[in-house]
């Protein structure tokens, strides 16, 4: 068996995988990864709207009472904070997309809310941001814990709401899981927005990084990176190959991520009802 007929027979394992995942992910119940049991809803990506962000010693305690007075004045439900770092956010139910009718009918009337008392417009800056959410999979298939520099993408995947395509998190780790059943050593990286699926953790020297004038450029000095460049030539995008304009989409060396909390996510701290 050649490499690229190795890669297309892991694809259509990998597809049929989360075409049924995505009847999976719309049921009740729970899916054992990585040694905790996770809900349906946490390997989805979420989406809240920010109605304020409250930055002070204690803004933990400020924002439950700012909270306190909204829901007061408001009426409104499914209000919760999500505390991050040195701030807290106040927000406002739990969407499955930036796309979402009721997301973006509560956004307009967030921000055209005026305060009784003066008039004044509290919620005019009310953004839809994604919620970081669970990282559901295996710890020591984590990309993140992976000793190396360098390592190479093969797949990526993202939720297409519209499509009920969803459930990006666990059809990586179904993509993860398969590759490593064939002995590949691979390992999951869940983005804000999407999950990609990558080969190999290599030392800094496995690869030359350099700019021709305006053009970056990447020399592969390492032959176990170029092995894994030549089985996988495609780059899998949910579950298929990827083409732009008719030309495949390789597989491409990325530099292994190390930033486990990305500063522009919200912690799910509070699940609220959609």
């Amino acid at each position: 068996m050649n490499y690229p007929k190795k890669q297309t027979w892991i694809l259509i394992v990998a597809l049929v995988g989360c075409c049924w995942a995505a009847y999976g992910c719309g049921q009740s119940g729970s899916v054992q990864a990585g040694g905790k049991r996770y809900t349906s809803d946490d390997f989805r990506t979420w989406y809240t709207i920010r109605l304020s962000v409250i930055r002070n010693q204690g803004h933990a305690a400020t924002a439950a009472e700012y909270l306190r007075r909204v829901e007061k004045l408001t009426g409104w439900k499914d209000l919760f904070i999500a505390t991050q770092d040195n701030q807290s956010l106040v927000c406002w139910g739990k969407y499955d997309s930036v796309e979402s009718f009721r997301a973006q009918r509560r956004l307009k009337k967030a921000k055209a809310w005026t305060a009784p008392s003066n008039g004044a417009k509290l919620f005019q800056f009310a953004l839809i941001m994604p919620l970081r959410g669970a990282n559901p999979g295996p710890p020591q298939w984590d990309l993140a814990n992976a000793s190396g520099v360098n390592t190479v993408q093969v797949a990526e995947f993202f939720d297409v709401p519209k499509s009920r395509y969803i459930g990006r998190k666990k059809f990586a780790l179904e993509y993860c899981k398969e590759l490593r059943k064939n002995n590949y050593d691979a390992y999951f990286h869940h983005g804000l927005f999407k999950s990609i699926v990558t080969i190999g953790a290599f030392p800094a020297e496995s690869v030359r990084r350099y700019q021709t004038g305006r053009i970056a450029r990447l020399e592969i000095r390492d032959s176990r990176i170029q092995k894994i460049v030549q089985a996988f030539p495609q780059l899998a995008i949910n579950g298929a190959g990827e083409k732009i304009g008719g030309v495949d989409v390789p597989s491409k060396v990325i530099l292994i991520p190390r930033n486990k909390v990305d500063n522009n996510a919200l912690p799910l701290d509070s699940r609220s009802n959609r």
